[in-house]
This record gives C-alpha cells, structure tokens and sequence, in this order.
C-alpha cells in the first residue's frame, strides 16, 4: 500500500506535525524532534467532531473553528492527536480535511489489520462529554436564576428595581447564548460506541 501524508499544527502550544503512515507503522515529525509507532501497537483510535466556537456578543468572532479530531492511543506511551483545522495564527486556521480524511480512513483500516482487538471508537471520551453536559446544565439553571431576578424586579416595582431587572435580562441573554452553545457540542459529540474502519 501507498504512504500517505498529512501535516498541519493543531494549536498555538504544539508545534506543526508531519505525520507518514505507512503499512505497518505510524511516523511523525517536528522541529522538536520525530517519533515512531507500530500499527500493531495500538489500542485505540477515537474519531470525533468539534463543532465551530464563536463568541457572539463580538460579533462571532471565531474561538475555534469546526474541526475533526483523532485520538491514537498506544498499548505504551502518549496518546497521539492529529486535527483537520491548520493553526495559522491567533483566530486563523486553514480547513485541511481535503487530506486529512483520507488519512484517517486509511489509519483506521491499517489499524484494524494489524490489530483486531484495537478499538475503534467514534465520540467525545465520556469525561468530556460529562463536562460539556455539566456545563450546559449549569447554563440553564444560571439562566432560571437571572430569570427569576427579572420577575422579581417586576413584581416590586420597574421603576424602583431596573438596575436588577435590566442586569438580570442581560444575565439570561448571556446563559442563553452559552447554553446553545454547550447544547451544539453535547448533541453533535456524543458518538456511537464501534467505527466501522471501512467508512
């Protein structure tokens, strides 16, 4: 089989990876250094989809954008993370599906030949599925806190309590936004237990 290639920098805090997969072993390279694993060595490979971060009270700017991400975990060893997004700079990334997808497609297919009992997985790891989860519960029960502010200014009076009411609406406004936000990657993360190596 072909060797294929893929390259991109996932973050500000990790240097760009050159990655070669080959029949039988995964290779890497970097200004910091190059590292090798064997196909066979794997125990799982986790396959799951991050959803675009914005901030829209600035005017949606972009924290991240919608990316793929795979997670190789060794029997021995650190776990390996490779992304679709190129970090170019501070809110710039550059969409490298185009290659990263074939990359991984062919890595689950050479993972499942050389080591069947290798796990193949598709979904945010269950930790942080429960954090965004935890996140998004916390949102909403901010956002009922902030809403019975706005009743209660309502109720004793507009005109005396505006400051509370004016402060509460904002308060919601800003878990409403926060909490579609956490709905977003709570629906779109969470993943089926099996990948299929041949999709």
């Amino acid at each position: 089989m072909d060797e294929l290639t893929f390259s991109g920098r996932a973050s500000l805090a990790s240097p760009e990876m050159t990655w070669r997969l080959g029949d039988e072993a995964l290779d890497w390279t970097s200004d910091k250094g190059h590292g090798r694993l064997s196909l066979a060595d794997i125990s799982q490979v986790r396959l799951y989809a991050m959803p675009k971060a914005t901030m829209p009270m600035l005017g949606g700017a972009t924290l991240t954008p919608g990316f793929e991400q795979c997670l190789v975990t060794p029997k021995r060893g650190k776990m390996l993370r490779l992304v679709s997004s190129h970090f170019k700079g501070v809110g710039d990334f550059e969409d490298r599906s185009a290659s990263f997808d074939p990359f991984v497609q062919a890595l689950l297919r050479r993972t499942a030949a050389a080591n069947p009992r290798a796990r193949l997985l598709q979904g945010a790891p269950n930790g942080i599925w429960s954090l965004w989860l935890g996140v998004l519960i916390l949102c909403l029960l901010c956002g009922a806190f902030g809403l019975a502010v706005v009743v209660e200014g309502f109720k004793l009076g507009f005109a005396g309590h505006w400051v509370e009411v004016l402060g509460g609406a904002v308060f919601v406004a800003v878990c409403a936004v926060n909490a579609r936000s956490m709905w977003r990657l709570v629906s779109q993360a969470r993943g089926r237990a099996r990948l299929d190596a041949a999709e």
